[in-house]
């Protein structure tokens, strides 16, 4: 979608200049009022309308200063096969397509209140507002400044000959356009195979460089399939990006990024409406390494509607396969059986449900020092229990699966190591069953089930 944006911005910047597989002007100001454009029926007919206020072009050593006194050039915008055109009261002008040009491709693009700087050192574009619809894809920017370095001389000769579009994949910012320290805004909706993912943001920076990927957001609200909302406090990070990507695909940048990155510390909210579950966390590392993730939370809260479950000291290293969904929790799950390594401070749950056994509610459980080793699907879990008064470490051995139909990770348990010398697999299950059962947690013999 970018690519298709930004190739518009610069036809129209040289559009009755020249043709648009000609090289653009040494130097192009404009600041307007409105471009619109609405992909008409069969690529034929009005498409818009464009209203500027002054420009200046300095092409091959002759200057024009145009300003748009009385609004006589107030233009109407018609599209032909490979042509887009402008109709003034004083006339009329336009220019020629190759045979792929971007304005087949995108149904609509609005810019507002925006000013333009186009020559061979660089694109800058700045504005109130932009508005770019695809098929599959919709972006708003509201308060925003898009800079291209062009490749210009001195570059490699590779470079010289590129594109702009090719160029600003190679070397773009977004950033606010205000001087006031106002944010940007983003707006972003992909729904491309039959999925649906939406974005909302305020943006500090968003930059591409050849080989890397920059992001500086604040207040990240995303809604994935209308089923998982997160919202996150901030969102700072760096990644790889493919030197050739010359298009916004967002699977493929997704993709990239997860296979290493390092996120600043940031909370999130996620909520999954399917399965009426919470989750609150504070995360002061996350980072993706050699196909190994790397997550430290000094606390948290999981909630559903039976019980409350606070998480202190966390931190969790796990196998991530740069294939795997990181919305896919069983995918997640299935990678950490493989490798992971996690412990946990203390672990503290409140039954919010009545509990004959109990006469009420169940009261508090608290368990401290968790530590859990798979290699394998070969389990090790140390623990730190309360019996008779004292503390006492305990060990469980046993083999974890994914369960990926029901959505489960199923642990059979093998051996124990329980206070005062006993090894009981049964009175180790019967402990548990007494106190850590609930709807999303199973026990039959010495199987253990958790529901996702």
């Amino acid at each position: 979608m970018l690519k298709k944006t930004l190739s518009l911005l610069s036809l129209i910047a040289v559009s009755g200049l020249l043709q648009a597989n000609d090289l653009p002007p040494e130097s192009y100001e404009m600041q307007f009022d409105k471009f619109t454009y609405k992909r008409p029926t069969r690529n034929v007919g009005f498409a818009g309308e464009f209203v500027f206020k002054k420009a200046n072009i300095n092409t091959n050593g002759v200057a024009f200063n145009v300003e748009n006194k009385n609004n006589i050039f107030d233009a109407k915008v018609f599209m032909r096969p490979n042509f887009l055109g402008f109709t003034t009261s004083i006339g009329s002008f336009g220019v020629t397509f190759e045979k792929e040009n971007p304005l087949t491709i995108v149904d609509q693009l609005d810019v507002t209140e925006a000013s333009l700087i186009l020559d061979d050192t660089q694109l800058n574009l700045s504005g109130s507002n932009l508005l770019a619809i695809q098929p599959t894809t919709y972006i708003k920017l509201d308060n925003f400044r898009i800079y291209c370095q062009r490749a210009g001389e001195g570059k490699s000769e590779l470079n010289a000959t590129e594109s702009l579009t090719d160029d600003c994949f190679n070397f773009l910012t977004l950033n606010n356009a205000f001087s006031n320290g106002a944010l940007g805004k983003l707006h972003y909706i992909d729904t491309a195979n039959n999925e649906k993912l939406e974005v909302k943001a305020q943006f500090k920076s968003i930059d591409l460089r050849p080989n890397t990927l920059s992001v500086d957001l604040s207040q990240v609200e995303t809604i994935a399939d209308n089923e998982y909302f997160i919202k996150l406090s901030t969102l700072n990070f760096q990644c790889p990006k493919d030197p050739t990507l010359k298009e916004i695909n967002s699977k493929k940048i997704t993709e990239d990024c997860l296979r290493q990155i390092k996120i600043a510390p940031f909370r999130a909210l996620v909520e999954d409406k399917k399965e009426k579950s919470q989750f609150d966390l504070n995360i002061t590392n996350f980072q993706i390494q050699d196909e190994v993730a790397y997550v430290n939370m000094p606390n948290g809260k999981l909630s559903d509607s039976e019980s409350d479950t606070y998480l202190k000291n966390v931190i969790v290293n796990c196998r991530k396969s740069p294939e795997t969904d990181v919305m896919d929790i069983t995918a997640i799950l299935t990678d950490c059986v493989e490798f992971s390594k996690l412990s946990i401070g203390e672990t503290t749950s409140t039954s919010q449900k009545e509990d004959a056994d109990w006469k009420g509610s169940k009261p508090d459980s608290t368990t401290k020092n968790i530590l859990i080793n798979i290699n394998n699907n070969k389990l090790i879990l140390e623990t730190d229990v309360k019996m008779l008064g004292l503390n006492h470490r305990v060990k469980i051995y046993g083999l974890v699966i994914v369960l990926k139909n029901e959505k489960a990770l199923e642990l059979t348990v093998t051996d124990t190591k329980l206070p005062f010398g006993l090894s009981s697999v049964k009175l180790l299950m019967y402990y548990l069953k007494k106190n850590f059962v609930s709807k999303d947690i199973k026990i039959n013999k010495n199987v253990i089930r958790i529901y996702l």
